[in-house]
């Protein structure tokens, strides 16, 4: 069999280009980023910053890792829409009265009360700061608070009185035990005793 030249097609009839075989993935330079967008056409996600870089959203990625993939993503496609659902695990939008849960702490954060959902007693409360108080997923956020942060036990039945009758002047202070105490923490510490 005889090798033949690739075909020329002629144009204008002063020259003539050959044509040849489409090029390859082999052909196509490789670049550091598959897509270059510019900055202002760029996917927005987080645009006042992350708290947290590294709390992990639920598709497993951290948060930092979330905001490098939507640089290289065009702002305003299906993929940016999808990516900057994240943004209420990572830069949640601020509410000014938010709903609150277990304010003097929690004992223990990986608790799993039967009223949680199965979520821990430390993902519960990192949910209602994203809601506002009084809302009613906010009620209904709070429902595990007794399990996860019982109140603080009742005062003594029988306190120590001291200075029933009113401080003349609570800031005098004397020596108890080799400290120096005013009459007023001398009352909280004495009003705590049965």
């Amino acid at each position: 069999v005889a090798a033949t030249a690739p075909p020329t097609i002629a144009t204008n009839q002063t020259s003539t280009v050959a044509a040849t075989a489409p090029p390859t993935a082999a052909d196509v330079p490789v670049t550091s980023s598959p897509t270059t967008q510019s900055v202002s056409n760029t996917c927005v996600f987080c645009e006042g910053g992350i708290p947290d870089l590294m709390l992990t959203v639920p598709t497993g990625q951290t948060c930092g890792a979330v905001k490098e993939i939507s640089a290289d993503n065009v702002n305003g496609s299906a993929i940016c829409n999808i990516i900057q659902i994240e943004e209420t695990v990572c830069c949640p939008k601020l509410i000014a009265n938010p709903c609150t849960f277990c304010e003097d702490g929690i004992p223990d954060e990986d608790s799993m009360p039967e009223s949680a959902g199965g979520a821990t007693c430390g993902e519960v409360k990192a949910l209602t700061i994203k809601e506002s108080a009084g809302s009613v997923i906010c009620s209904i956020l709070q429902q595990p608070e007794s399990s996860c942060c019982p109140p603080p036990p009742p005062p003594p039945d029988n306190p120590c009185l001291f200075c029933e009758g009113g401080m003349p002047d609570p800031g005098f202070s004397f020596v108890v035990d080799g400290t120096e105490k005013t009459c007023a923490e001398l009352k909280s510490l004495v009003g705590n005793e049965g």
